[in-house]
């Protein structure tokens, strides 16, 4: 046997029964998570991007809200075949042109992949997006990337893999 146990009174009676060693115990752990809106100033941005397979059948989503919560906008679309971080890129892409092209320029980029925000906020994001990312930068009066996880930004994931 080499998988993890529960450590749940039935798995040490199969242990014992069968007069085996104690495994490796998998653990469970609790953690709250909050939503939280940005200034009032400020347009939330959550975005996700998903893949069937790594690469596979890519789509992306993202939703616009008000920095008082109130919902702007939503949009949804299909890759066709790329990587997850691909997608997750090309989303956060989109969402910035879309708000490039209605004149709001504070804006709350919210997504569940680290990937993707440690390649913007270090510059190194690829070359296949290094002259649209500079445009949309350059074209913001202020911005910033806040993480979430799967469960606060479950609307955008949902989407995201109905778009694949």
């Amino acid at each position: 046997m080499t998988g993890n146990m529960w450590n749940s009174s039935y798995d040490m009676q199969l242990l014992k029964f069968f007069d085996l060693n104690c495994r490796r115990v998998k653990t469970t752990r609790i953690t709250e998570i909050y939503f939280y809106l940005p200034n009032p100033l400020y347009i939330i941005i959550c975005c996700d991007g998903a893949s069937r397979g790594n690469p596979g059948e890519a789509g992306y989503r993202f939703i616009c809200r008000q920095g008082t919560g109130e919902y702007m906008f939503a949009m949804l679309g299909g890759l066709g075949l790329a990587t997850n971080l691909m997608a997750e890129i090309f989303v956060i892409l989109c969402a910035g042109e879309w708000e490039i092209n209605n004149n709001f320029l504070k804006v709350c980029f919210q997504t569940n992949s680290k990937a993707s925000i440690a390649a913007f906020q270090s510059g190194e994001v690829p070359w296949w997006d290094c002259t649209r990312w500079n445009k949309i930068k350059s074209s913001l009066q202020d911005w910033y990337f806040s993480h979430s996880y799967r469960e606060i930004n479950f609307s955008a994931d949902l989407m995201a893999k109905k778009g694949t």
